[in-house]
């Protein structure tokens, strides 16, 4: 998932890990040529199963984030901290998440 400002992305799997990549760097390969690894901005190791899906809220690295997941929980998180607001949990795995255009509700 992008950022609205297009500075940073999410992205998870079946790590069960959020990472929040600058996306100038990945693009640019400046790490690369330096030889130094890329990392991410954060890592984010709040599920115990997959990440199923991401989504970002809008106002770039002020916004906040939610990720899905098969551990049955969605958390809620602040982009530019890497801290989790609030988690949330189901009675099954979750497959994908949104939120409505206020971002008050998921």
């Amino acid at each position: 998932s992008f950022m609205d400002d297009g500075s940073h992305f999410l992205s998870g799997g079946d790590d069960n890990l959020v990472l929040v990549w600058p996306l100038h760097g990945v693009l640019s390969g400046t790490s690369i040529a330096t030889g130094h690894s890329l990392e991410p901005r954060h890592t984010l190791s709040h599920h115990s199963l997959s990440v199923t899906d991401l989504l970002c809220g809008c106002g770039g690295l002020q916004a906040r984030a939610v990720s899905a997941s098969l551990d049955q929980t969605c958390k809620l998180f602040e982009v530019s901290s890497g801290q989790l607001i609030l988690s949330v949990s189901f009675e099954g795995g979750i497959t994908s998440v949104t939120m409505d255009t206020a971002e008050t509700r998921i």
